[in-house]
């Protein structure tokens, strides 16, 4: 059977470990998706300078080091230990995570290598340059002629995930860009103290602009829908926060949901800010991740990197599995899930959703995740019966994991 997340509403921790790390929602306190009308508070959260480099873009100018996974088999000293493998964040690249297993380390997990470029709005190969430079590419009416070379990345990229979701593409609110530029400026320049205010601002600090993400998008000039959600990552890089929110819990919500139409992007050497405005809308829209189809899914997901920590009695599990309504949608609760691969016996699951502590942290949102991970190269079937407004409902549909 499936079981239930229990998870604290108010943790408020952000561990940057070995890679960038996305500070989870929470209701001003630490990290997340905090909607405009929360309050800053004096959230938690570690020094993201804390266990890596990760210089990523925005940082000395130069193309990141891109190093592969070491082999495993190495001698380990302490059982269940996790560190980082495979080098820098940079581009498209990722580094990954191993685990100390009976006196040696196993494989580097969740690593992404530099792949051949594409005219497709990212550095696929992690060599510092976009494609559009040597490939001719057409530019993206983003919605912001101001904004930069950065927040361009970051939005192709969420709008190329957006288009396989079958959801409505996001553009750029100037003052939404402002906003996020703002915070990331504000969290960069007050270092270390920052750290202790995540998504709030403490006013007696320079650079203040807000106690959350809606008094500061709103200083900004925004007079958009009054919704805001906000997401922090920390050196990833453009492209590489994208990714990493959504390969997430809490921070994939505001990426895929379909009524977001609206968003800002800031970012600032090792800091990286989304903020996003929800139109409402979209009541029937059920968004499934990974998409129906998608191929090269990663097989598990490290719940420690993310804060608050959507999995807080365990570490490593499955790549989360998630629909997502709209912001104004019924909440649904889960009536039953699997997570099948072909040919084996059905997973034993985490499940989380809006009839558990969550609810307020997931947004109308069903997870679930897989207890040890799911087997590599395998095609997988996901089937979850759930009830939404008193109205049972099913979705069945397919992904396959990757080699990692």
């Amino acid at each position: 059977m499936p079981t239930r997340l229990e998870l604290v509403p108010f943790l408020a921790v952000c561990v940057a470990l070995m890679s960038p790390v996305a500070c989870g929602p929470d209701r001003g306190r630490g990290g997340g998706a905090v909607t405009g009308n929360g309050d800053g508070g004096d959230g938690g959260g570690r020094d993201p300078d804390d266990g890596g480099e990760g210089e990523g873009e925005g940082g000395d100018g130069g193309p990141p080091p891109v190093d592969p996974p070491p082999e495993p088999g190495d001698a380990c000293d302490l059982d269940g230990a996790v560190e980082g493998c495979g080098g820098s964040v940079g581009g498209a690249c990722r580094p990954g995570w191993r685990r100390c297993e009976a006196g040696a380390w196993g494989a580097c997990e969740s690593y992404i290598a530099p792949s051949a470029e594409e005219c497709d709005g990212i550095d696929n190969d992690c060599d510092g340059v976009v494609d559009g430079t040597d490939f001719g590419c057409e530019p993206f009416e983003s919605g912001d002629p101001d904004a930069d070379d950065g927040q361009q990345q970051a939005l192709e990229r969420i709008n190329q995930l957006r288009t396989a979701l079958g959801v409505p593409l996001l553009v750029f609110n100037p003052a939404l860009n402002r906003a996020a530029q703002n915070h990331a400026d504000y969290f960069q320049d007050n270092l270390p103290a920052s750290r202790r205010d995540g998504h709030g601002e403490n006013r007696d600090r320079d650079g203040y602009t807000g106690r959350h993400p809606g008094e500061r998008a709103a200083s900004a000039g925004y007079e958009g829908p009054p919704r805001i959600m906000e997401d922090m990552a920390f050196g990833a890089g453009p492209v590489g926060s994208v990714m990493m929110w959504y390969d997430s819990v809490f921070h994939r919500i505001p990426i895929v949901q379909a009524d977001v139409a609206l968003a800002g992007f800031g970012h600032r050497s090792d800091v990286e800010v989304l903020d996003v405005a929800a139109v409402g809308g979209f009541q029937s829209a059920r968004v499934l991740t990974p998409y129906d189809g998608q191929e090269n899914v990663p097989r598990s997901f490290n719940s420690d990197f993310e804060g608050p920590d959507p999995v807080p009695d365990d570490g490593v599990v499955g790549y989360p599995v998630s629909l997502v309504t709209s912001t104004n949608s019924v909440r649904p609760v889960a009536d039953g899930a699997s997570i099948t691969p072909d040919g084996e016996e059905p997973y034993e699951l985490w499940i989380a959703s809006a009839d558990v502590p969550t609810e307020g942290f997931l947004h109308g949102s069903i997870f679930l995740m897989s207890k040890d991970g799911m087997k590599a190269d395998t095609w997988h079937t996901v089937a979850l019966e759930y009830t939404v407004g008193g109205n049972r409902e099913k979705k069945v549909w397919r992904f396959k994991t990757g080699r990692r």
